[in-house]
C-alpha cells in the first residue's frame, strides 16, 4: 500500500477528525506560516532543508491536544502519527515531540513526570517548528523573551525553563545565523 502524501488540506482535515478546537487549529496553522517563513528564507542558505515536511509539521506539531493538554500532547501527537499511512511519519512524529518548550530532555522528563526520552529538537526541520511554535502564543506572534516570560510568571524560574530557555535561545541564534 502506498503511504499518503500528506497536503495541507489533509493534514488540517487530520486535525478536525481528531477534534482539535478551533483555537489550536488557528494557532497550527499561524506557527506553521511562520515556520515556512522561516524554512522558505533558510533554504537559500540551505538548499536542502525540507518546506513542506515543515509546513505540515507545523499544522500537526499539537496533535496531541486532542487527547491531553499537559506535558505529553507532544509525545501523544507522536504516537496519533505514527498511526498514520502517510509519508515522513518518523519525521512528522519528531517534530511533535519536540515541539513543546526548547526541547525536553531525559532529565526534564524524569522530573516532570513522562515517559524517558530525548525530546531536544535535533534536525533543522524539528528546530524550525519548535523556534515558530515559541514565537507564537495562541493566534499571536510575541518574542522569544515574551512567550518564556509569560512561562516564568506562571511557573516560576524552575529548572526545566530556565533549561529550555537556553536551549530555545540557541535554537533562535542558530536560525538567525541561517537567515542573514
Amino acid at each position: 500500500m502506498a503511504l499518503i502524501y500528506l497536503t495541507r488540506k489533509k493534514a488540517l482535515a487530520i486535525l478536525k477528525k481528531e477534534g482539535l478546537s478551533k483555537n489550536i487549529i488557528e494557532h497550527s496553522i499561524k506557527v506553521s506560516k511562520k515556520a515556512v517563513k522561516l524554512a522558505k528564507k533558510i533554504r537559500v542558505k540551505v538548499p536542502d532543508v525540507d518546506v513542506d515536511l515543515v509546513e505540515i509539521g507545523a499544522l500537526l506539531h499539537d496533535l496531541g491536544r486532542s487527547r491531553r493538554h499537559d506535558w505529553e500532547h507532544g509525545i501523544e501527537g507522536a504516537k496519533i502519527i505514527r498511526t498514520l499511512d502517510v509519508q515522513n511519519k518518523e519525521k512528522l512524529a519528531r517534530i511533535a515531540e519536540t515541539h513543546l518548550l526548547g526541547g525536553l530532555s531525559p532529565e526534564d522528563c524524569r522530573e516532570v513526570g513522562i515517559p524517558e526520552g530525548n525530546y531536544v529538537p535535533e534536525t533543522l526541520e524539528e528546530k524550525i517548528v519548535s523556534h515558530a511554535d515559541k514565537l507564537t502564543k495562541g493566534s499571536h506572534y510575541v518574542s522569544l523573551e515574551e512567550r518564556f516570560e509569560i512561562w516564568f510568571e506562571k511557573y516560576g524560574q524552575t529548572r526545566i525553563l530556565e533549561e529550555a530557555f537556553r536551549r530555545a535561545k540557541k535554537t533562535e541564534e542558530e536560525i538567525q545565523k541561517l537567515l542573514i
